[in-house]
């Protein structure tokens, strides 16, 4: 069964990630990406079609109520949570017959709550079947990409997979860190990454990080159950390990 894919808009970084945070918790979510305007929002949800977008009220340029206003005329318009401060928010959100909302700061029994609710009135929409000519460019089980081609002073430096420390997303592009500290953009997500990695070689820590073990150097208890991952190198390099990673961690480490 194809798992519920969720988007998340806030202008607040910190109020984005944490959301996340508690969204994949739940494995049964899929966290497609995350958008910090109204106007990326739309554009993002068009592109990749999202079960639920949870949307923050309150943004610069087109607000949340706009966002889902524009979102309720699609003919597939996905459902919507919104985000708020203000509890008289919640009225208004009715109007455009959002699904729920949740409040800040974030409660774990009230994202619970609507997570149950979107399991009552959500279905995850069909996968469309993928035409045969992309078929044919799929990799079969087993098989993973061990070399990658950058753009380097104006041609393409090859890099193995030996020498990749990282991937890494920010600002919803995916960049490769090598060894030596260096970053050059990626052609894949991370979700697409995660499946052509070799899973000997490379864990996925963090929503925005796919690290390549034999780069880990140490790590230290963090916040909420959780782990601060330090890479080898010159320059410390330090990774946050989420909660929900650490078994898939624990399973190539001993600690």
């Amino acid at each position: 069964m194809r798992k519920i894919t969720v988007l998340v808009v806030d202008d607040e970084p910190l109020m984005r990630e944490e959301l996340c945070s508690h969204l994949t918790a739940y494995p049964e979510i899929e966290v497609l990406a995350y958008c910090q305007t109204g106007e990326e929002a739309l554009s993002t949800a068009a592109e990749l079609g999202p079960d639920v977008i949870f949307l923050d009220i309150q943004m610069p340029g087109l607000s949340g109520m706009e966002v889902a206003s524009v979102l309720s005329r699609q003919q597939f318009a996905p459902k919507v949570v919104f985000i708020t401060a203000h509890d008289e928010h919640a009225l208004k959100a009715f109007t455009v017959d959002a699904l729920d909302y949740v409040l800040k700061p974030f409660d774990e029994d009230d994202i619970h709550r609507v997570i149950a609710k979107i399991h009552k009135t959500v279905s995850p929409r069909e996968q469309i079947p993928m035409p045969e000519a992309e078929k044919s460019h799929t990799p079969s089980r087993g098989e993973y990409i061990r070399k990658f081609c950058v753009q380097q002073s104006g041609k393409m430096e090859v890099i193995g997979q030996e020498q990749i420390q990282q991937f890494y997303a920010k600002e919803r592009l995916v960049f490769l860190q090598t060894v030596d500290g260096a970053s050059h953009l990626a052609r894949f997500t991370l979700n697409e990454l995660s499946g052509k990695l070799d899973p000997k070689l490379f864990i996925r820590c963090h929503r925005n990080h796919i690290v390549n073990l034999e780069q880990i150097k140490s790590l230290e208890p963090w916040y909420n159950r959780g782990y601060m991952m330090t890479l080898k190198g010159g320059a410390r390099t330090e990774i946050p390990v989420s909660r929900q990673y650490v078994r898939d961690l624990k399973a190539h480490m001993d600690f």
